[in-house]
């Protein structure tokens, strides 16, 4: 395996090289990393680092292996962060938790020493008492779910951590209890009534709680960091999950609000309205998570709000001919094309339901139409959102995207998130619309640099060292403000850029633009009322003119990049090109079965019983396999017949294919319904629909499509 040298430098001062570790391969995790950092630097035990690939990015996991992280074979670069001096999060949360559990009984079982000798004689009050025992209850349930039930995913968080919880805990507890212990306790206002009331919300939240967090811990085997998603598991209380994603906050919030009501103390309210802030940001939080690490995860729970973003549309492009593969696409349109065996334009309405987005329309050709409908009901998702779809009539099939946009622009009456029908990815949308939003800007472009590319198979195009398509963007480094972007292809001028606006701004070909815009509807109106020949695709020519006119002083435009951060979601990919296509159904087996659950795994082999061995493959339950057939990363779609001994690598075969025996096909795309004789040797190639392979012939680099079949039956 080649090994490299990785560099390390200090994520504060980008310039400082830290060291440097020879012999570094892409199989090694960044935990590996890690130690061999702390071999080094004896200071920086592994809990003290946080590895990232940008010095204000966020930290990668430890399970990551360098190769997944797009870092150079040659010479990798990381940043290393030190967080400082490191404490365990039990320490943490058990002393945080016994200072409250010992500080409040101070003000209740000895008050002399807090008010007075005066205040010993005075008779304590029914809610006051109450308001002791639930307090007392409440912390010592926390010691004992800190000792016995909870597993932390993170060993040790910064030492600084432990002086501010506890001064939050320890000082809350000073302060609730001193006025609701206080000899001039004001008694609630509906007396017995409104005590008890409180009192019973405040145990059965609390029991709640506690029942969340054993359901939590359940998920979770020991000594592992494995995440689930949570549901709800015969106990009643737990059914709360059905409605949200954090219950046990809720019933944390609700049983601080009962003990408020059952005291009508103030302090008490401060409290409650304290931590329920800092819940919301936590449930928050949690919820992307588990968007973001589940694409199937239900979209119908709420954390602090809905998830619906009724106040953005969604438009997905499926008018495009797909001129950059025609090879495929002269039987198939480009939107129908399946990607692992699902159209691919379901990709892209996925990603849109996943963000929340309920409106949401879709531009198709005519001829198109109810095949596109017919697969949105096959997929169960007619009902998942307000679909419209608009047919694009023959006239305006050779329209660009914007002329497209600026004929149906009546049809889009909010902002609107535009998305090609060949975006293929399972990341989230949600943090794109949130810097949407947060910046009030004018368009959010989406941009990736670990975008899906490859050598395409057949002669169709000319292989180069360069495997990917890039675009050429000028971005600023404080708050990704984009001042440029073409396809790289397409530069052939000068970049200007106002300093004022742009002082620290970086010229770079490492991102793809994958064709994902939110954009506000106030722009799309200046698009409706453009004259038909200013503006004909979006990317090469409205797109840039929105940029541009954040240099005019009286334009309030701002534009800007959301940098698709490495963590969120394993692919992506602009499968606009067969290479991008062919590579991305390969790509997308490893997230394929969470995004669309219900499609299952496909066959599975048992090799001592059948001799198949297959590696990173799917295969339809309904394709017939013979015995000792080898399937290494590859797709193989409904009704294809693979014949005994068939050899089968990094390799996509579309419906109804026919391989015989002793057959052997690498690198390849089959198009549906052709057939590949017994012991023919294909590789590098597109077999066309329907096309028929003589046995024994050996092919390579040829793109097998509208010819006799006599040409293909040379050996």
């Amino acid at each position: 395996m080649v090994s490299s040298a990785l560099e390390i430098f200090d994520a504060k001062k980008t310039d400082r090289l830290l060291l440097t570790l020879e012999g570094v391969t892409g199989a090694e995790t960044v935990l590996a990393i890690k130690k061999r950092i702390a071999q080094k630097i004896g200071k920086l035990n592994v809990e003290r680092q946080s590895l990232r690939l940008e010095p204000k990015g966020k930290s990668v996991s430890d399970d990551s292996k360098l190769s997944d992280l797009n870092i150079s074979s040659q010479k990798g670069v990381i940043y290393l962060k030190d967080l400082g001096p490191q404490i365990p999060w039990k320490t943490v949360f058990l002393v945080e938790y016994a200072g409250p559990f010992f500080i409040y009984p101070l003000f209740y079982l000895r008050p002399s020493f807090i008010y007075g000798s005066a205040a010993a004689t005075k008779n304590v009050h029914t809610a006051v008492t109450y308001a002791f025992l639930c307090w007392s209850l409440h912390y010592a349930k926390r010691l004992f779910e800190t000792q016995f039930i909870h597993r932390f995913s993170n060993g040790t968080m910064p030492r600084f951590n432990l002086f501010k919880n506890c001064s939050y805990y320890w000082g809350f507890a000073a302060f609730v209890a001193y006025f609701v212990n206080h000899p001039l306790f004001t008694p609630p206002s509906f007396g017995n009534a409104q005590i008890y009331l409180g009192l019973t919300g405040f145990l059965i939240s609390e029991f709640g709680n506690l029942s969340i967090h054993i359901l939590l811990r359940n998920l979770r085997p020991p000594g592992t960091r494995e995440r689930r998603i949570p549901k709800p598991d015969g106990n009643p209380l737990s059914l709360l999950f059905n409605y949200v994603s954090c219950p046990n906050y809720t019933y944390e919030a609700s049983a601080w609000l009962s003990f408020s009501l059952m005291v009508q103390s103030l302090p008490a309210l401060l409290f409650t309205a304290a931590g329920f802030f800092q819940m919301m940001i936590w449930a928050k939080n949690k919820h992307r998570a588990y968007i973001k690490e589940f694409p199937d995860y239900p979209r119908s729970r709420l954390t602090v709000r809905k998830t619906e973003m009724s106040e953005i549309q969604g438009v997905v492009l499926c008018s495009g001919a797909g001129t950059r593969m025609t090879a495929l696409t002269e039987e198939i349109p480009k939107c129908l094309l399946p990607v692992v065996g699902v159209p691919m334009f379901i990709y892209p309405v996925s990603s849109l339901l996943r963000a929340g987005l309920k409106d949401i329309k879709i531009f198709v050709r005519e001829n198109v139409r109810d095949a596109l409908w017919a697969s949105l009901e096959e997929f169960g998702l007619e009902k998942t959102a307000q679909f419209e779809i608009i047919s694009v009539t023959r006239e305006q099939e050779e329209y660009g995207t914007a002329d497209v946009l600026r004929n149906y622009a009546s049809r889009i009456t909010k902002d609107a998130l535009v998305v090609s029908c060949d975006f293929v990815s399972d990341c989230s949308l949600i943090p794109m619309i949130d810097l949407f939003r947060v910046e009030k800007a004018t368009l959010v472009a989406l941009v990736s640099d670990t975008c899906v590319g490859g050598a395409a198979p057949g002669k169709a195009e000319k292989k180069s060292k360069k495997t990917k398509a890039s675009d050429l963007m000028a971005i600023s480094e404080e708050r990704g403000r984009i001042a440029y972007l073409s396809a790289e292809e397409d530069f052939d001028s000068s970049i200007h850029t106002e300093r004022w606006k742009f002082p620290r701004i970086s010229l770079t070909s490492k991102y793809n633009d994958c064709h994902v815009y939110a954009i506000r509807h106030s722009a799309l109106q200046v698009l409706q009322r453009s004259k038909t020949d200013k503006f004909s695709s979006l990317k090469a020519d409205f797109i840039p003119y929105l940029i541009d006119q954040q240099f005019d002083e009286n334009c309030e435009v701002s534009c800007f990049a959301y940098r698709l951060p490495h963590e969120n979601g394993f692919v992506t990919a602009h499968a606009n090109t067969i290479s991008t296509y062919f590579e991305v159904n390969k790509a997308m087996l490893k997230s394929f079965t969470r995004l669309f659950p219900h499609k299952g795994t496909g066959r599975s082999f048992n090799y001592r019983e059948t001799g198949v061995a297959m590696h990173e493959s799917r295969v339809e339950n309904d394709v017939e396999v013979g015995d000792k057939v080898v399937i290494k990363r590859t797709v193989a779609l409904s009704g294809c017949k693979l014949g005994g001994n068939a050899k089968l690598k990094e390799s996509l075969l579309l419906s109804d294919v026919k391989v015989g025996l002793g057959a052997s096909i690498t690198h390849s795309i089959v198009c549906e319904g052709a057939e590949i004789g017994e012991n023919a040797d294909i590789n590098n190639c597109i077999v066309g629909p329907g096309q028929k392979v003589a046995p024994k012939a050996k092919i390579s680099n040829e793109v097998l499509q509208d010819e006799s079949n006599e040409e293909w039956a040379e050996a």
